[in-house]
């Protein structure tokens, strides 16, 4: 018992700075971390801080309280979960967003906004927000708006009593 208990101990001793040395770079920075595992995908760190920043960005901006920071951090780390879920799902049934149909969509929150279709990188970029960044969390929304439709569809059932009518 005690030579396994041994072995396990020396061999995660071993194996912990293979797995540390995998969230860093070549020069020895921390690049990224996993904050939940989600299936086949995961919630990374970096995609949890972005997204709290940018809630603690928008709620002082517009004056909103906001829970507890560690309230705050599990809400967000949840509904990043869900979201994943929604994007494997959505995966998983061969929902696809194309480019035509994200570039429409563009199109048309820039006239709304009164900005040139071409200029969207720009007016993004003095926000502060990444162009690429900016169109994969688009095609994710949009994605996530055909799932739920698609998901609404089948749960709608019509009795054959007011078909007939």
């Amino acid at each position: 018992m005690f030579k396994i208990n041994g072995l396990c101990a020396i061999v995660a001793l071993s194996v912990a700075p293979l797995v540390a040395a995998e969230e860093l770079s070549e020069s020895g920075e921390f690049l990224d971390g996993v904050a939940a595992i989600v299936n086949e995908g995961v919630v990374l760190k970096s995609k949890l801080r972005n997204e709290l920043s940018l809630i603690i960005k928008r709620a002082q901006e517009q004056g909103f309280q906001l829970p507890p920071a560690d309230v705050l951090q599990e809400q967000v780390l949840e509904r990043l979960i869900l979201t994943e879920l929604q994007l494997q799902r959505a995966d998983q049934i061969g929902l696809v967003v194309s480019d035509q149909m994200l570039n429409e969509a563009i199109e048309r929150m820039a006239m709304q906004a009164n900005v040139p279709f071409d200029q969207m990188p720009v007016v993004l970029a003095q926000d502060g927000i990444d162009y690429a960044d900016f169109r994969r969390g688009m095609r994710d929304e949009i994605t996530l708006e055909q799932l739920r439709r698609i998901m609404v569809a089948q749960n709608i059932e019509v009795p054959d009593r007011e078909i007939d009518q």
